[in-house]
């Protein structure tokens, strides 16, 4: 993908900058440069992913803990949460390449409920109700899989020819297993994506094309870049926003070249009409702050000279909370492990169908429920909790790499062919909020981020009762039959010293242990707090924000796609306010892979030349 270096972006100016080519900023710049009479550039700490795990999907994990990855580290808890982490601090992996976060996910399309969004429109986010957002879902969206029977879509609530392909597939034995046995304890088999999502389990839509990972890099930027009015930036990254003399306009960007190890000088690119900021909930807040935007006291605490109090920019960090765990399985689980997905045969059958074990990233089911507190809570809220489902029994890389636990706490356990499968209990709603905050004024400096995960009693014993609902699952006759033990694999001190794994307070103490982010920050520059209902940040011109940050609340689910839904109507925000051409067509059904995707030849050619070397994936 072509592009330029910060160097010769110095002082050329643009109608439109856009900060951070990640899921909602590679959207907006794709959008923007369709109305051929603007000129657009997009900013990019990373480059471009052209590895092959970056398409693979079961390389998922591997993208983590990478060069793609800033990786982050949550502060410390204390006693309430990441008690059984390394440092006891939890690991937070942001994207640093073209895609950004959706570069190194695990592909999950998940909307959110339609409470969420209407519960974002009574909070004051005009205009971001159900009704108003579902049109852009569809139009991002090339469903893959509709009239599958396997798949059990809705096809109303899906869209067909948008950029980002999403499909679902058909699942290995153990996958189906984890569905046919939640349904024997009470869930609804059916569409999460669709009418309504509580008390639904299926399997994952994934962002996955022809069996290679469909982040936004691949479905929006490619397909853009031979524009002349768009320019991308690569390894550059934003240091500060530039304000004008009156401190009331933003007019510009500093950039430095990026490498891991430094950043270089900076130069100046301006920004004629606006700069659209969409670093994520995480970088976005730090942006603002190093450019003077922010609450007064933290910035000058800093060093930095406040030129705007916005005493929430940062403030109200939401995010996901999730724990792991395993179930040990007989050799009738057929479980996605090494001795099965590391091997000629499956990368062959990868590189030339598309299908097999390398083909999902083994996260592929998922269930969502309301717990009785959240019912009486929020009655008009999405779901409160969500089961994730991996056929993979996981190993050292997810634990103890990806996930930080300490693997002394499950030595034995966690092997690369072992038979077994995961579940990811997750709280989507707590009661508590974090924070972002600068730890200096240096933008190379990563950012401080305050969870306060788990300070909330009530979202123990929730998440408690969520990884008991995971036990009772696994006991369930379709699961119950490739398992080894009724019981899952659990440290036999805590359980000897709370009671067993019948008991609440022992899973109370599991989720302070094991209870870390699922990687799903949100809200940091909130919409009726940092910025107003169409993006634009309170008392600064010339500047919006467009990503997941702006969310009034975390949605009841992962944020990937309503991620890009914010990328897709923000675009259209601003082709409005400028009169730009807003009524064309999408950007149509993208080529399949045979015919476009270099991972696919790359590794087709490597197994008949003998020359590739099978790693862990």
């Amino acid at each position: 993908m072509e592009s330029i270096k910060a160097s010769q972006a110095a002082n050329k100016t643009y109608d439109f900058v856009v900060v951070g080519g990640g899921s909602a900023g590679a959207t907006i710049a794709a959008r923007l440069s369709e109305d051929k009479s603007v000129s657009v550039l997009l900013i990019e700490a990373g480059d471009e992913a052209t590895e092959l795990d970056a398409k693979i999907p079961l390389g998922a994990a591997k993208m983590q803990n990478s060069e793609r990855d800033w990786g982050y580290f949550a502060e410390v808890c204390g006693e309430f949460a990441f008690k059984g982490l390394d440092d006891h601090r939890g690991y937070w992996p942001r994207g640093r390449a073209l895609g950004g976060s959706s570069i190194i996910n695990y592909m999950a399309y998940v909307r959110g409920a339609k409470e969420d969004f209407d519960t974002w429109e009574r909070m004051g986010a005009k205009g971001w109700g159900y009704d108003d957002v579902l049109p852009y879902f569809i139009k991002a969206e090339d469903c893959r899989s509709i009239g599958q029977p396997h798949a059990d879509l809705e096809p109303e609530f899906h869209g067909r020819g948008g950029p980002l392909t999403t499909s679902v597939k058909v699942p290995n034995e153990t996958c189906a297993r984890f569905v046919k046995a939640a349904t024997q304890v009470g869930f609804t088999p059916g569409d999460y994506n669709g009418r309504n999502m509580n008390n639904v389990v299926g399997l994952f839509t994934q962002t996955i094309r022809d069996g290679a990972r469909c982040d936004t890099a691949t479905a929006y930027l490619r397909p853009s870049v031979s524009r002349p009015n768009l320019t991308i930036l690569k390894n550059g990254m934003a240091k500060r926003l530039i304000l004008d003399e009156s401190n009331e306009r933003v007019k510009g960007v500093e950039v430095g070249a990026y490498s891991t190890s430094a950043i270089g000088p900076s130069v100046r690119v301006w920004a004629k009409n606006e700069v659209i900021v969409c670093c994520g909930a995480i970088d976005t807040p730090k942006l603002l702050m190093l450019s003077g935007l922010g609450p007064r006291e933290h910035l000058e605490e800093n060093g930095v000279t406040c030129i705007k109090d916005i005493p929430d920019v940062g403030a109200n960090l939401e995010d996901h909370v999730a724990s792991y765990i395993l179930f040990k399985g007989t050799d009738k689980a057929k479980s996605v492990n090494g001795k099965r997905g590391d091997t000629l045969q499956a990368l062959a059958e990868w590189a030339i169908w598309g299908t097999g074990y390398l083909a999902s990233p083994a996260y592929d089911a998922t269930l969502f429920y309301t717990s009785e507190e959240w019912a009486a809570e929020a009655p008009d809220c999405g779901p409160d909790l969500q089961i994730g489902f991996s056929s993979s029994p996981g190993d050292e890389l997810v634990v103890e790499k990806n996930v930080h636990i300490g693997v002394n706490h499950f030595k034995g356990h966690y092997e690369p062919d072992s038979e077994g499968f995961l579940f990811v209990p997750t709280l989507l709603h707590m009661r508590t909020t974090g924070k972002i905050e600068l730890k200096s004024n240096n933008p190379a400096d990563a950012p401080r981020i305050v969870s306060n995960f788990l300070k909330s009693e009530k979202d123990v014993l929730v998440l408690a009762k969520c990884l008991r609902k995971c036990v009772e699952i696994a006991r369930a006759p379709a699961l119950a039959e490739v398992t080894v033990s009724s019981d899952p694999v659990v440290p036999l001190d805590m359980a000897e010293k709370y009671g067993g794994i019948e008991n609440d307070e022992f899973w109370m103490e599991y989720a302070r242990h094991y209870g870390t982010c699922l990687y799903h920050p949100t809200t940091t520059c909130a919409i009726g707090k940092v910025v107003d209902e169409r993006c634009r940040v309170y008392g600064i011109k010339g500047l919006r924000i467009a990503d997941a940050s702006i969310m009034p609340q975390v949605i009841s689910g992962n944020t990937n796609a309503p991620t890009i839904m914010i990328g897709e109507k923000a675009a259209d925000m601003i082709k409005q306010d400028y009169g730009l051409t807003t009524d064309v067509p999408t950007m149509g059904p993208p080529p399949s892979a045979s015919g476009s995707n270099t991972a696919f030849l790359a590794a087709a050619a490597a197994i008949a030349g003998g020359l590739f070397i099978v790693g862990r994936l």
